[in-house]
Formats: structure tokens, sequence, C-alpha cells
């Protein structure tokens, strides 16, 4: 059986073919104090796309000053984090990257003294 994902619209609702990366699935990266977290994703030939569709982070250690983003080098998606975590984005419909792009999750410094953590639940689109 193949696995699906349901894309919804504001007037569609599709179920597209898709897999969970084995070597990378709900991937996660940790940060030193003061220092960005960042997990990525290799650009594939053969999927026809990469779909995001929740991340999540932490800030501890004081309040951060930091931020977070999602990009393929051409499409750059960022929000500003003012609050400890943890805390969660579920994208509905769920963010999607063309084939042939690396993408790349980053978690921004949050400030002296603080530390963060970075994830995300991917799927390649078949």
């Amino acid at each position: 059986m193949v696995q699906t994902v349901k894309i919804r619209g504001q007037h569609l609702q599709q179920n597209l073919p898709a897999s969970v990366p084995a070597d990378n699935a709900n991937m996660s990266g940790a940060t030193a104090v003061n220092s960005p977290a960042a997990v990525s994703w290799p650009a594939e030939t053969t999927p026809k796309g990469l779909i995001v569709s929740q991340v999540w982070w932490s800030y501890t250690g004081g309040t951060p000053t930091g931020n977070l983003s999602i990009t393929d080098g051409v499409t750059t998606i960022a929000f500003d984090i003012g609050v400890s975590g943890p805390n969660n984005m579920t994208f509905q419909p769920p963010l999607m990257f063309g084939s042939s792009k690396a993408v790349t999750l980053t978690l921004g410094a949050g400030g002296a003294a603080v530390t963060g953590k970075v994830g995300a639940n991917v799927y390649y689109l078949q």
C-alpha cells in the first residue's frame, strides 16, 4: 500500500503518494550556547519534491531573541521567536518544495546563555 499525504486547499482536497525518508524522518538538531541549529534534506532527483508538514523548536536558558527559517535556496519562509519552548507549527496545507532542491530548516542563535533544538516531519512526494 502506498502511503499518502492529504493536501487541503481552500476548495480542494487531494491525497498524494508520499514516503517518509527512512534516514532522516523527524530529524532534529541541537545548538551550543548562542549558536544556530540546522537540519537539511539533500536535493533528490527521483522524488517530485519534499513536503514539510510540521516543525518544532525549543529554546532554554533565558529569554530567546531567535528566529526559524525554512529555505530551498530560492524561497525562504522565516519567523521571529521571542519565547522559550517547546513550540511547534503545523502547516495546513503542508509546505511543498520542488524536486532537485536541498531544503534547510534553521533555528537561529537565541542569545547569550540560550541553547535551542529544532526538528520537522518531512515526506518525499513520489
